[in-house]
């Protein structure tokens, strides 16, 4: 590591505890030990210990992640699906993490393109837009048009990102020594385990080449279907830097209630088949569903987009999964619970108690009908066991 770099990291960890303590959460790290490792700290860490925050802790934690950047914004968002690292209160905070930044410039995107394809803009395309469609901190996408006239979306990796977020990730598994388990909501964090995952899930995120290959696989998985649209790559003008697709036009479906032509019954018929249909039938599945990663085209059809996060099961997780459903239909709680515990990597505290909640939560939803049941009151119930009994699950399955 140079000079430079290593005078960089140390402000970067600096910026990032003054960030925490900025909003109360300077006890997350241990500073006397952190100043006894990097004396040079001390002169750059806060003098002032601040207090009196009317935001609850997690609040205050999403808003520590959204003021230091993209990698903890990408850190929150994976964070925000282990239920079995965190308590449901900072589940719900980072899940409304926004990952949207401001755009790098027209001039950046040019020049990464010609770079990567060793060709000039007006030689790929007969016209592209300036202006992004979407700017997130990966990279942003911008509307183009072929030499044969056909439409793309043109997805282009932010400059110098890989770097920044590769010295983001060496300071946090530094910063994890030093993670403060004093108190009550802590004591369960992960912090080691949750950054590994991170890493592993980032850098492939990064590398668009495995999304370019998680593209092909779900169009040939739904290559039949008159009613899922996965959208081609143009592997010419591809690389780990740029992936130019086939351009969606259609209505996202966080938007789908302004338009009343189209079916929202029959839409969320097809999307539940079309999951279901990934992880039952092929074993993996688009691992980032939100709305807008989602289409509604010609007022009928499903359009998937943006597979950068891909989440894959086993043949086994099927049959669990399918037995875990029969059990809950049974309100075979003794099953529920063999079948949790089987997956579990950590003992399962207070099973009697467990068993008691569980069998309170399918006999709550078990005689409504599924328009008067609230799913995501039904997750997040869920959710709170999995954390109360220290149910420790593999992360692939928290994706599902």
């Amino acid at each position: 590591m140079s000079i430079g770099t290593a005078i960089a990291n140390i402000q970067r960890t600096a910026h990032i505890i003054n960030t925490f303590a900025k909003y109360g959460l300077q006890d997350f790290f241990s500073s006397n030990k952190l100043i006894e490792r990097i004396p040079a700290l001390q002169s750059l860490l806060p003098q002032k210990v601040v207090s009196g925050q009317k935001l609850s802790r997690p609040e205050r934690l999403r808003l520590v992640f959204e003021e230091l950047g993209p990698t903890f914004i990408k850190f929150g968002q994976i964070l925000s699906n282990r239920p079995d690292l965190l308590p449901e209160s900072y589940i719900r905070e980072l899940e409304k993490l926004q990952d949207n930044v401001p755009p790098f410039s027209s001039k950046e995107v040019i020049g990464i393109i010609e770079k990567s394809t060793g060709r000039k803009i007006d030689e790929l395309f007969s016209a592209f837009d300036k202006q992004p469609l979407a700017s997130a901190s990966i990279g942003q996408v911008h509307k183009a048009v072929l030499k044969n006239g056909e439409k793309v979306a043109v997805k282009v990796r932010r400059p110098n990102i890989e770097q920044i977020i590769r010295n983001d990730i060496e300071i946090l598994k530094f910063l994890s020594e030093f993670i403060e388990n004093g108190f009550e909501e802590l004591k369960r964090f992960q912090i080691t385990e949750a950054i590994q995952e991170f890493e592993k899930v980032i850098f492939k995120e990064l590398n668009f080449t495995y999304e370019k290959a998680a593209i092909r696989r779900f169009r040939k998985f739904f290559s039949g279907s008159k009613n899922v649209i996965i959208p081609a790559v143009f592997s010419e003008y591809s690389s780990n830097r740029v992936l130019v697709l086939e351009y969606i036009q259609g209505v996202k479906l966080s938007k789908i209630h302004q338009d009343n032509a189209i079916n929202k019954k029959n839409t969320a018929d097809l999307l539940v088949d079309t999951y279901f249909t990934q992880i039952f039938e092929y074993k993996s599945f688009h691992a980032d569903p939100h709305p807008g990663n989602i289409f509604i085209v010609n007022k009928s059809k499903l359009a998937l987009i943006d597979f950068g996060q891909v989440g894959y099961v086993l043949e086994e997780d099927i049959q669990n999964f399918g037995k875990l459903i029969v059990a809950i239909y049974d309100q075979d709680v003794t099953s529920v619970i063999r079948i949790i515990k089987k997956y579990s990597r950590t003992a399962v505290k207070n099973e009697n108690d467990l068993k008691y909640e569980v069998n309170e939560i399918i006999n709550d939803y078990y005689y409504r009908e599924l328009n008067e049941i609230d799913l995501e009151t039904v997750i997040s119930r869920f959710r709170t066991l999995v954390f109360k009994y220290n149910i420790t699950l593999p992360s692939n399955l928290f994706l599902l």
